[in-house]
């Protein structure tokens, strides 16, 4: 604990993380009211909003992978792109906390996009001779996307996005309590 200076703790309200519109009493007298609540284990109870960073990150990772699944289902019949051949299924690959842990990775666990890469299925090829893509025998490389597939990829990134929207909610209501005790 601080070292006591006239009835004060030393310490400013902005250096251990607690806003000075949050408290209308100094360190002293929170220290000394029957909570007993040590100086050190304020910063962590007014810091309720600490996962919202991991939140955040989980959130900006399932809106790539909603995106990435909305362009999958946009070029579905795309057979020939930029580079001549069919348009090839893209998949997000997520880093675990896991990975970041044994890279000296943040403290915070948080989920990022490790990368976007090209699913290695083969094209299917179907028989349509009258199309300009045609070979020879007049089959037609496809994409290897699958809409019912894709569907159930955008069901379950939307449930994840819902999931930690309501994390979000949840943290901001708390927040919201703490200040309303400490304003009592």
């Amino acid at each position: 604990m601080p070292k006591m200076r006239n009835g004060k703790c030393g310490v400013r309200n902005a250096e251990c993380g607690i806003p000075d519109s949050a408290l209308r009493t100094p360190h002293s007298a929170l220290e000394n009211s029957a909570l007993r609540i040590p100086h050190s284990k304020i910063p962590l109870m007014i810091d309720i909003l600490s996962g919202i960073q991991s939140t955040a990150a989980a959130l900006d990772a399932e809106r790539t992978r909603l995106d990435v699944i909305s362009e999958n289902i946009a070029n579905a019949n795309t057979t020939h792109g930029v580079d001549g051949k069919p348009y090839q299924r893209q998949v997000v690959v997520f880093e675990t906390a896991l990975q970041q842990a044994m890279n000296g990775g943040a403290s915070v666990p948080t989920l990022r996009v490790a990368g976007i890469q090209k699913d290695p299925r083969p094209f299917e090829s179907i028989y349509e001779p009258g199309n300009p893509d045609a070979d020879e025998h007049g089959m037609v490389a496809m994409p290897n996307v699958n809409i019912h597939e894709e569907m159930a990829d955008m069901i379950s990134a939307e449930r994840a996005f819902e999931a930690n929207l309501a994390v979000v909610k949840n943290a901001r209501a708390m927040s919201l309590q703490v200040l309303a005790i400490g304003r009592h």
